[in-house]
């Protein structure tokens, strides 16, 4: 799999910022105050692309990934729909100068496409490896407590620890396998898989 890549200088440094394509059923919101957290909800071929970042991320600290998936008037629920971008908390990226680097997103900037292949397979191998580990409680709290998810702007930020890369990818692949719907709806780790009659309830709704 090849994903755009663009080399940006920032403030103190160089990013290599990788654009993911828009996905036309694919919506990221806050859903305070039922959940108090951003959700991402899509079609299967939506948390497809999700899990990719996940694994990408998951495998490369050194990244920033943008996912411009905002919707005028927002999402079929909820409003507003944002852009996505995830990091790793390695980069010490600092939300505020996206709005500096997004801009240069053109041609000038575009380098090499980042090249991908992944098995998904492999995660719930490691997620297995971390929690045999003597420190796995003391990591994963650690986790949980460096994660990070806000608003700036049009765009939802997320920075992910690696293990929580590898259980997100762990809970899509699991809700893939399973061919039940609860309403039309399928969990994954942050958010909802929207059936095909959903969607298309969806499109005749427009």
């Amino acid at each position: 799999m090849k994903i755009r890549q663009y080399e940006v200088r920032g403030k103190r440094r160089k990013y290599h910022i990788l654009v993911m394509d828009d996905e036309k059923y694919a919506w990221c919101f806050d859903d305070y105050p039922a959940e108090d957290m951003l959700m991402i909800d899509g079609c299967e071929e939506a948390i497809q692309d999700l899990r990719t970042i996940y694994q990408i991320l998951e495998a490369d600290p050194s990244v920033i990934i943008y996912w411009p998936i905002k919707k005028p008037g927002g999402n079929f629920i909820f409003s507003p729909c944002m852009h996505v971008v995830m990091v790793r908390p390695q980069l010490q990226f600092r939300w505020s100068e996206w709005y500096k680097l997004k801009p240069k997103l053109d041609r000038n900037h575009q380098i090499e496409d980042y090249e991908c292949s992944f098995d998904p397979k492999n995660a719930y191998e490691s997620l297995q490896q971390f929690k045999r580990k003597k420190a796995y409680y003391r990591i994963d709290k650690y986790n949980r407590k460096i994660y990070k998810e806000g608003i700036l702007g049009d765009t939802a930020f997320f920075v992910m620890p690696k293990e929580q890369c590898t259980e997100a990818i762990c809970r899509i692949n699991e809700t893939f396998e399973s061919e039940y719907y609860d309403g039309e709806l399928k969990t994954h780790y942050i958010g909802y898989i929207l059936s095909n009659q959903l969607i298309n309830k969806i499109e005749n709704d427009r």
